[in-house]
């Protein structure tokens, strides 16, 4: 059987993640799909003396954490959750909640677009809005959302729940909230899980 060839490259890439696994107490794999540059370099910054964050491939942190099976119990558990993600280490001797907390604060609101799945129920809330009666009307009656004209704005009459949790947004939803400034979304990273000796 042919054996894949691993570069030198990639080897010492390989040795240098198993190495930053056995030198700190804790490790943890973030997703950093959708995640703009800037967000990330913030990031590394808010947490630099605390944890450093290391990004590398996929297939690389899977061959060292196979390598490591012997050594740290249990660590193989950390390869399904790699699968939907594009990884980046993050390694820490601090406690990994407060770590973990950090990373979580870390998170600013953006509008969503078309296509985005729901991360929790997108509700408008009933009340004022800065809008004068016209083709708004409309547009909003297309999304399911009720209106009446109170003091010469447009008001919402009661709550609605636009996309459930988990559900895709599509185009007009997104154009909607984004009229009524609603940012549902969150830009920032996501910790898929912590590996603490």
């Amino acid at each position: 059987m042919h054996k894949a060839h691993v570069s030198q490259e990639k080897k010492q890439e390989v040795k240098q993640i198993e190495d930053l696994i056995r030198s700190y107490k804790s490790f943890g794999i973030i997703n950093l799909t959708g995640l703009p540059s800037a967000s990330m370099q913030s990031l590394r910054s808010k947490l630099k003396p605390r944890a450093l964050i290391r990004t590398t491939k996929k297939s690389l942190i899977k061959i060292a954490i196979n390598n490591l099976k012997g050594q740290k119990q249990n660590i193989e558990a950390l390869i399904p959750p790699l699968e939907n993600c594009m990884p980046a280490l993050v390694f820490t001797n601090d406690n990994p909640f407060k770590i973990s907390n950090q990373i979580n604060k870390n998170k600013t609101p953006s509008p969503a677009k078309p296509g985005q799945i729901a991360p929790k129920d997108i509700i408008v809330q009933a009340g004022p809005t800065q809008f004068v009666p016209g083709p708004i009307i409309g547009e909003l009656a297309q999304v399911g959302i009720k209106t009446a004209i109170e003091s010469g704005k447009l008001s919402i009459k009661e709550d609605v729940t636009l996309v459930k949790k988990g559900q895709e947004i599509s185009k007009k939803v997104s154009e909607t909230l984004a009229k009524l400034s609603i940012m549902p979304m969150e830009i920032g990273i996501n910790l898929v899980c912590m590996y603490e000796d």
